[in-house]
């Protein structure tokens, strides 16, 4: 991508990595685990914290994941842990001395300087617009009609908003102290 387009940044969302991490997990059959064991949840949770971690604080929270999970003795991840270093973290062969080549750089897939910054954390911004849409809309599966009707009420309601946004009043407060306390947190 950078070779046709040298001056744009190329990065990955956080949706994306969290569905490459639930698709992995899917794989290898461990949803049940994850929805029954309360610790095995909060292991996957904390990979996928990882991308919270300043870039270079990513490895030393991935060893502390490790350790937590042998501390714990929580089984059955060892397949999963292999598949998120090979493709995600890396990891270092203290025999060969080798370091494994990562499918993804750590800087693509992490968003610490997004959410710093406040650039969306997604590489797709018409998520929350056609997640916004899919909630208002009155049907579950609306016809051609009710859905062009949806459309209507929902570019009302836009235009009202971006007239509010241009004299100061911001319409969600909810999802704003929520960027406000991700960024406290990194």
């Amino acid at each position: 991508m950078s070779k046709f387009f040298p001056i744009s940044t190329n990065f990955g969302g956080i949706f994306r990595f969290e569905q490459a991490i639930w698709s992995r997990i899917g794989n290898l059959g461990l949803v049940r685990r994850y929805k029954t064991e309360l610790m095995f949840k909060k292991v996957v949770k904390m990979i996928i914290c990882l991308s919270f971690l300043p870039v270079n604080e990513v490895t030393i929270g991935y060893k502390f994941i490790k350790q937590f999970i042998i501390d714990l003795n929580i089984y059955g991840l060892e397949e999963f842990l292999s598949y998120f270093e090979k493709n995600y973290v890396g990891s270092y062969n203290d025999k060969t001395g080798e370091s494994i080549k990562l499918s993804y750089d750590i800087s693509f897939w992490n968003v610490y300087q997004r959410v710093l910054l406040g650039p969306p954390r997604t590489s797709n911004n018409a998520e929350p617009w056609n997640r916004t849409l899919n909630l208002r809309t009155v049907v579950y599966k609306p016809n051609i009609a009710q859905y062009i009707a949806d459309l209507f009420r929902q570019e009302e309601l836009d235009t009202y908003n971006i007239k509010r946004a241009k004299i100061g009043i911001f319409q969600n407060s909810k999802n704003y102290s929520r960027e406000e306390r991700i960024k406290i947190c990194v």
